[in-house]
Parts: C-alpha cells; structure tokens; sequence
C-alpha cells in the first residue's frame, strides 16, 4: 500500500512535469513568434492598409461605428453591386479601437502605426504558442492514455516553432490588414481546443459528465466559427475540422480497451500505474452519440455559411429583415486569370498550376511578393506544355499521398487508429480543410495568389514537418530490452539538428522579408524586382518615387518599363493608360503607345469570350469605358490630347465609373480633342492656347512627369 502510494505521488508529479512541459513549448513558440516581428513595429501604412484603414470611414472614424456592419473589408457598402462582398466586422471594429487608441495617445486621426502592428505581432504569437497545443492534442490520446512520449513533445515544440517562424506569414503579420487572418486563425484553434476538451472520453467519466462535455463543446465550436467568421469567412469550415477529429476519435474507440503502458514504461515516466477499466467511448450508444455529435456541427457549418451569404445581400446585421441571397461578386479578369480563363481545360489546369505555387511557397519560401495579380502568375498556355506537365504531375502526388495517408489505415483494416495515424489525419485536415474556400474548387475569389491565404493551413504543414523532422531513421526495428522505443528515448541527433537549422532558416528569412514591409516604398521595390513585367506594381513604384520626391529614380525606373514595354503585362486598362501616360511624359512616347496598343487588343479580345463563372459580364458598359480610357491614352501619347484634358475626363470616369452618360461625355471630349489636335496640325501653322500650354510638360522634363505622377497617376 505504501509503494502504490508512492506510484500515485509520482505520477502526480509526472503529469505536472508533463503539463510544464507543454506551457514551455507554448512559451517558447510565443516568444519566437513575437521575435521574428520585432523589426516590423515600426512600419507604416502600406498596400491594402490605405483602403481598409485610412480610407474606410467607419474604421477611420468618419462614418458611425454602425457602419461597419453594413459595409464590406473595404468601406464599400455590401448592397453596391461594386462591392467585394468581402464582409469582416470584427476585424474592422480591431482597427477602430487602435485607429481611437493611437490617435488619444498622437493626437492625430488615424495616430501612429506602431499599435496596428504591436496588435498583429501578439495575435500571431498567441496563434503560434496555441499550435503546440494543437499539436498535442493531435499526437496524443486526449483522455485514454494522454501521456506523449519524449518524441512526441519534441514534435509538439517543433510544430509551434515552425508556424511562429515561417516566413509565408510576413503578409498576414507585417501587413495590417493581413489581421484578418490572425484573427479568423485565433477564434479557429480556440475553437479546437475546445472541442477537443469538451469530448474526451476517458475511462471513469460518467454518461451525464459526457453528454454535458459535448453539449458544452457544440456550444464553443458554435461560437468560435461565428467569431471566426466575422473575422474572415475561411472560419466557416471549423466544424469540419471538428468532424474529421471525432471520425479519427471514432476509429480509435474501435478497440474495447486502451492502450496501456508496459509498468516498466509507466515507471520511467513517472506516471503511476494504469487501471485496466473499459473505454467508454466503445459501446453502439457511445458510437451514435458521436455521429448525432458530427451531425449537429455540420449543422452549425451549415447555418453559419447560409447566414454569412444572406449578409452579402446588405442586410444590416443588426436588423430583423430576413436575409435574403444575393449574386457572388464578379471579378476582372486581371484578378484572377486562372479561375476565369475562358477555356475550361486550361482554367483546371492553371488553377492546379497556382497550386503548386503555393506547395512551392510553403516548403521553399524565397520568392515572396505582396502582388501577384495579373500575369505575375502565368496561366498554363497549352496542354501540351511544361506548366499542364508539372501541375498534372502535383495534383497525382498530392492525391497519392493523400490516399497513402489518410486511407492506408483503412486499407491494413486496422482495428483502431494509432496517435501517428490520427496525426496524418489532422495535418492533412487543417492543411486542406482552411485552404478550400481560397483554392478555386468552389467558387472563383479575387486573387490569383496570396501568401496571407496560406496562414492557416500552413499550421498543417508545420505538424507535417515537425513530424518528419522528429522520426528516427529506423522507426520499425528497435531493440526494446536494451534501451526501449526510439519514441521514448526521443527523436535522434540529426532529425533535432535538421529541425533547428529550418527554424533558423525560416527566423532569418522572416527578419529579411520584413524590411520590405517597412515602407511603400521599399515593398513595391521589393515587389518590382521579383515580378517586374507587372503593370500595377510598376505603377505605383512611379507614382510612389515621384510624390515623394525621386524624380531621377523615377526616370531610371521608368526606363525599364519602357525597354520592356513589348513584355509589360496587360489586361487592366485605367493602370495601363496611367502608366502610358508616366511613360509619356518622361519622354517614351513610342513605349506608351506600344503598351496602350497592346491593351487595346487585349480589350477587344475579351469581348469575344464566352461567359465564364464568376467574370463580370458587364460587357456594354465596362468595354465602352475600357475604350474611352485607352482611346484618351492613345490621343495623349501622340500628342493630340493634352495631360489637363485627360485628367478631367478621367475624374469623371473615376467619379461616376457605370454612368453611360460619362462613356457619352468621354466619348465627345475624345473627338474634339481629335479634332482639335488634328485642326492643329494641318493647319496654318499657329497654335492654338491649349496645345501651346500644354508643350512644356510634354517635352518630358523633370518637372513635368512630377506633375503627372503627382496629379494624374492617384485615383
């Protein structure tokens, strides 16, 4: 009795070394995640931030609070046909509350910037320190034999250090707006967890103390996916997560008792002894709890995704009106080109070829960007071609090993899953399940490809990569009378080296790609040198240099656009005649022509299309401004229409962009500007006022492109 007593005490101890054990490598992923963002405190506003902070008037505090849930992500109201119906009121209502707390403490509207990033910072250091939570409930039993082996707590550090340090998540961290993400992420692994806690099924709790926990648990995951939805619509597939979680619970209850350590094994842990009790989780009634328990978090899913479509009719959220569902949002061509290629073969094929540039990102991510719309991503050009090759290629390796790890233990007929199954699992599941709603198997979204998209569902790859990086060489063969498991013993020499030299690599590649996050300037360089035949970057390099004073690097960064303008992509008309008429005035009227020629043909060729799901089919109204714009680019670039005539007229397409009454005016002030320029020269000789004011800042001097970029390229 007194050595029983002492087995008790230690195993109270070892649970509490345990449960230490896992608050270290929570602490550690905290600190590291916070670390690798330290240098990003300091930032300033830069790309989406202008539109979803400085220029939404309910987060900039020009518009009541209530506005917020009324609009979308960017200020647009979600009843306007032009809005993105991207709806995220909690994230919006974050940047309220730190756009009021800097402007108390600076004194200005919007304040510093520091409080945005210290937020972002700290969110995604609570998210990392939850995903060593995350990976032990993964790794372990989580009730029936709730003790991780020495190697599987490495693996749980790993997993968390990993996601702190990975340098895919400079978008969602270092950009503001980017807190969408962190946010949905945070509300998604609480939810988790709790649904994990709530469910257990040990040995020794009593029916009622189970019926209660899942009760309690449905109720945590009913209001983390709400919470997570408000924050980005990506959280509406928490409770599958949830649901693959009790299948694997499912198939380890298959078995009538749990697995019970060796006493020699008990002993060296420190665990106390194991009673040999049955697994409550095993009987039929057990079993149809379970699946009434699946079918009521699809259930949740599935109103929450029905509520969160009715919103994009523009219902307030606060009003009793019934929602109502509305049209998804259209989208440009130049958005998404791989989901709204016209041929449907090359539209699957270059869909799976963005795939693998995400599988590319995440496992070797050196060639980051914040832009990669429009051609950055080539679409797959032929069938028969090396892009359809490699992406044919991922898609069967992906599925091979998807059926190789997640079915192999169907096919063996295990009788129950063992922890390194259910792990498989779940990596897969939380790699796959977030990534679904971005993946364009569903619908088409509005962005070819984004690393903030990635944030998430990294979380997956991390627990694949801490478990590769914490096996042994020979895993199978061991000699257990001598020296035990290798999982007891703990990961090798070499898994733990390799493992720490990804942590460094991805630590300093995340400090590195920080310092593009700094300042607009330094991100569009940054962007302009890894994607430099992007229109819209190139742009706002100019425009960007020119307002804040860098004329001569201006001039030399518009010199390679104009000895690359043959190559320059194409496709979004207002961002090719801004950037024609910047070449222009610096003096490359043959290079503005030459783009605006190429844009004019990409317009025409659009119209020809077929209807493509989710491209916006406004075809009257959007090719007659497409036209406009680039019938006043081609005058401007020959002279014939003056830099002030031009900047009106597009003031008014900027103004009222779907006014046919507007296409009418631009279409009239198009000829009279022809035939003015064309009056001008045939002519006597003389010329006329306009023509003569406009000389000087066509001759492509200094002063005059600073005029442009600083008056014209904006808006």
């Amino acid at each position: 009795e007194q050595g029983h007593c002492h087995l008790l005490l230690l195993g109270g101890w070892g649970r509490r070394w345990r449960l230490c054990q896992m608050r270290s490598g929570a602490l550690a992923a905290f600190c590291l995640g916070f670390a690798c963002y330290w240098n990003v405190l300091d930032g300033r506003f830069v790309f989406d931030d202008q539109v979803a902070i400085i220029g939404h008037g309910a987060v900039a505090g020009d518009l009541p609070v209530e506005e917020i849930w009324t609009r979308d992500y960017w200020g647009d109201p979600l009843a306007s046909s032009g809005s993105h119906k991207s709806w995220r009121p909690l994230t919006s209502l974050t940047f309220r509350w730190n756009a009021r707390w800097a402007a108390a403490s600076t004194g200005s509207p919007i304040g510093a910037t520091r409080g945005f990033h210290l937020v972002n910072t700290l969110l995604h250091a609570v998210c990392s320190a939850l995903t060593v939570l995350v990976a032990a409930s993964c790794l372990t039993w989580g009730g029936r034999a709730s003790r991780p082996t020495n190697c599987q707590r490495w693996e749980c550090w790993m997993a968390g250090l990993f996601f702190a340090s990975h340098p895919i998540h400079t978008e969602a961290v270092a950009n503001i707006t980017g807190r969408a993400e962190i946010l949905m992420a945070l509300f998604y692994l609480v939810g988790f967890l709790l649904h994990v806690h709530g469910t257990k099924e040990a040995p020794g709790r009593s029916p009622t103390h189970l019926l209660l926990g899942r009760m309690a648990a449905l109720l945590a995951v009913a209001i983390c996916t709400v919470l997570s939805v408000l924050s980005k619509e990506t959280g509406v597939t928490l409770p599958f997560i949830c649901c693959v979680w009790e299948l694997c619970q499912w198939r380890r209850g298959r078995s009538s008792l749990p697995p019970v350590a060796a006493p020699s094994e008990a002993m060296r842990e420190g665990a106390g002894p194991e009673r040999p009790a049955p697994f409550t989780g095993s009987t039929p009634a057990d079993h149809a709890c379970r699946a009434f328990h699946c079918i009521a978090l699809l259930t949740v899913a599935a109103a929450v995704a029905v509520w969160r479509l009715g919103m994009n009719s523009g219902v307030s959220f606060l009003s009793g009106t019934p929602l109502l569902f509305s049209s998804p949002p259209d989208f440009f061509w130049n958005q998404n080109r791989a989901a709204l290629h016209p041929e449907p073969v090359l539209r699957w094929l270059s869909i799976a070829w963005i795939w693998l540039q995400y599988a590319s990102a995440l496992v070797l991510p050196l060639r980051l960007c914040c832009d990669w719309s429009g051609g950055a991503v080539p679409t797959v050009p032929a069938v028969f071609s090396g892009e359809a090759f490699f992406a044919i290629s991922f898609c069967i390796t992906s599925l091979g090993c998807l059926a190789m790890w997640a079915l192999h233990p169907l096919i063996n007929r295990k009788i129950h899953f063992s922890a390194e199954d259910t792990h498989w699992i779940m990596s897969m599941a939380f790699l796959l399940g977030p990534f679904l709603l971005s993946s364009n198997l569903l619908f088409p979204i509005g962005a070819l490809l984004a690393e903030r998209l990635l944030y998430l569902p990294s979380l997956g790859f991390c627990l694949l990569l801490a478990h590769l990086c914490s096996r042994r060489p020979h895993p199978l063969h061991w000699n257990q009378k001598s020296t035990g498991a290798p999982e007891e013993r703990g990961p090798g020499r070499w898994p733990l080296v390799i493992g720490s030299l990804v942590i460094l690599g991805f630590s300093a590649r995340t400090v590195v790609r920080n310092h593009a996050w700094l300042g607009p300037i330094r991100l569009l360089e940054a962007t302009a040198s890894t994607i430099p035949l992007n229109s819209h970057s190139s742009l706002a390099l100019a425009c960007e240099l020119g307002q804040n004073g860098f004329i001569n690097r201006t001039m030399v960064h518009l010199q390679k656009v104009a000895a690359s303008a043959a190559r320059m992509d194409v496709g979004e008309p207002r961002v090719t005649f801004r950037l024609a008429g910047a070449l222009r005035c610096a003096g490359f009227p043959s290079a503005a022509a030459v783009l605006l020629a190429r844009e004019r043909e990409q317009v025409h060729r659009m119209q020809s299309w077929p209807l493509v799901p989710g491209l916006s089919r406004k075809s009257d109204q959007e090719a007659a401004e497409a036209l406009a714009v680039l019938d006043a680019g081609l005058l401007l670039a020959d002279n014939r229409l003056t830099p002030d005539a031009a900047r009106r007229m597009l003031d008014l397409l900027v103004a009222f962009p779907r006014s046919r009454e507007v296409f009418g005016a631009a279409r009239e002030m198009n000829k009279a500007a022809a035939t003015a320029g064309t009056g001008s020269r045939s002519g006597s000789g003389t010329e006329t006022e306009e023509s003569a004011t406009a000389t000087p800042l066509l001759a492509g001097s200094p002063g005059s492109l600073e005029d442009f970029l600083s008056k014209f390229c904006r808006g």
